[in-house]
């Protein structure tokens, strides 16, 4: 939220002065976007329930499967709000407003079909559902305007999730406090992402690359 406007007037500058490094740029924010949403998603599915009862108490713990499945809409929102910057950018905001709209309308007929026999589970899997089907029409739409490619820029990252979440559950196995967990988690996977040389390290401050 707070970086995809600020990518927004270099977007809007390059949609008219040079289109190769518009995808360029487009391409850089919704991989650094993946950077964060990839990890935060496979740390989060195994770390989740124990988070929930260090922050709000084992109380909250039923919530652990709701909370669980709304991870995956990081990987909806993170990349889909640069896209939706670039739609911007080509003065679409026709297709934003259908954007809007869809998601809206598709998350209220889900939420009436899957709250009533699911309960708060189903308002999550409708949530992620209205997300998906919102970011497909406006990924589909500037795939139009302009072309560009994401998933060749992210297998260092999902490499890096994986080795991440592996260690995650081995420190879980082992009974060593979340919070730390967490923490080793964290330097494991920028650890990960230097061995394996990502570029998008550069644009992290204090992180060698």
């Amino acid at each position: 939220s707070i970086l995809s406007p600020a990518v927004f007037p270099p977007l809007a500058r390059l949609a008219s002065e040079n289109k190769a490094r518009f995808k360029n740029l487009l391409e850089s924010a919704i991989s650094f976007s993946f950077l964060v949403a990839i990890p935060l998603v496979v740390g989060g599915l195994i770390v989740g329930q124990d988070l929930i009862q260090i922050l709000f108490g084992s109380e909250y713990i039923g919530g652990t499967p709701t909370f669980m499945v709304l991870l995956f809409t990081l990987l909806v929102v993170f990349p889909g709000s640069f896209v939706v910057y670039a739609v911007l950018a080509y003065d679409s905001q026709k297709v934003f407003l259908l954007y809007l709209g869809l998601g809206l309308v598709a998350n209220i007929i889900l939420d009436l079909i899957l709250i009533p026999p699911f309960g708060i589970i189903g308002s999550a899997f409708a949530t992620v559902a209205a997300q998906i089907l919102a970011n497909f029409v406006i990924w589909r739409k500037l795939k139009s305007i302009q072309d560009f490619e994401t998933l060749r820029h992210l297998w260092k990252m999902i490499a890096a999730s994986v080795g991440m979440g592996v260690l995650v559950l081995a420190l879980k196995l082992i009974g060593l406090p979340v919070l730390i967990t967490v923490a080793l988690g964290a330097g494991a996977y920028l650890l990960f992402l230097y061995i394996l040389k990502e570029p998008l390290l550069k644009y992290i401050p204090y992180v060698p690359h």
